[in-house]
């Protein structure tokens, strides 16, 4: 099959209600427990999720952009224009699943109960790997009933309180593209000198064996060749830097 083709076989989709007292929590978290897409799973999220995953029958990210414009009146010397400025793209997961009002702990009752409340959102195209993203959303409730004898389907349309984390690619070869708390996303397969990444639950330090987790959280170092002296790269409160060779704590000396 291209690699430009792609179906959705084993497609996940996880809810988990944001809980503020939460210990450690803070509002940039993108998913339970302050975890990143680089060590999150399904079963992070509510018990049911694994049991919805198989009710989605369409479920995509929708973008909307801000497609606001300035106008430039015209001039003894120039024509008028109209400049485009836009303001951040929107996000929401929308697409349909089949109704199960006739099920206690069903996705209906879900959506219905947290109506309005906000929540971790996790989707997975591929299984529980790349390509799928994380991020928060609003709950609404979707449809209950409809025509008789049919097979009865519920739309819905869950609006992002935060732009999504995004893992591109496959499992193995993926690059993450964090969207929350940045004017600017930053992809962790790109860590220049000066970026800064969100709080990581598995970095808890400023030392040797934290930065050699760096790898295999999907921290790149661009250049590959050692950085020079102050240059750094931040996690949260901690600071790293590449020697030309591994993942060094503290700025480059």
């Amino acid at each position: 099959m291209s690699r430009n083709i792609i179906q959705i076989e084993s497609g996940r989709v996880g809810f988990a209600i944001v809980q503020r007292g939460a210990v450690g929590y803070q509002e940039s978290w993108q998913a339970p427990g302050g975890k990143t897409l680089a060590n999150v799973t399904l079963a992070d999220y509510h018990a049911q999720s694994g049991t919805w995953s198989c009710q989605i029958v369409d479920g995509h990210l929708q973008a909307t952009p801000d497609t606001t414009t300035i106008d430039v009146p015209a001039t003894w010397c120039d024509a008028g224009q109209t400049i485009p400025s836009p303001g951040k793209t929107s996000f929401e997961f929308a697409g349909s699943f089949l109704q199960d009002m006739n099920v206690k702990d069903g996705l209906n009752w879900f959506l219905f109960t947290y109506d309005t409340a906000e929540a971790y959102i996790y989707a997975s195209f591929t299984g529980d790997t790349a390509p799928r993203f994380i991020g928060r959303c609003r709950i609404t409730a979707g449809t209950m009933g409809g025509p008789a004898r049919e097979n009865l389907t519920s739309d819905f349309t869950l609006g992002l309180t935060t732009k999504p984390d995004v893992e591109f690619g496959v499992s193995g070869n993926s690059t993450i593209v964090t969207g929350a708390g940045s004017e600017q996303a930053v992809a962790r397969s790109d860590a220049n000198p000066g970026d800064s990444f969100p709080a990581d639950t598995d970095i808890t330090a400023q030392d040797a064996t934290n930065a050699a987790k760096l790898t295999g959280e999907g921290f790149v170092a661009n250049p590959q060749t050692a950085w020079t002296t102050g240059q750094k790269i931040t996690i949260g409160t901690f600071q790293f830097n590449w020697s030309g060779t591994a993942w060094a704590a503290g700025a480059h000396a």
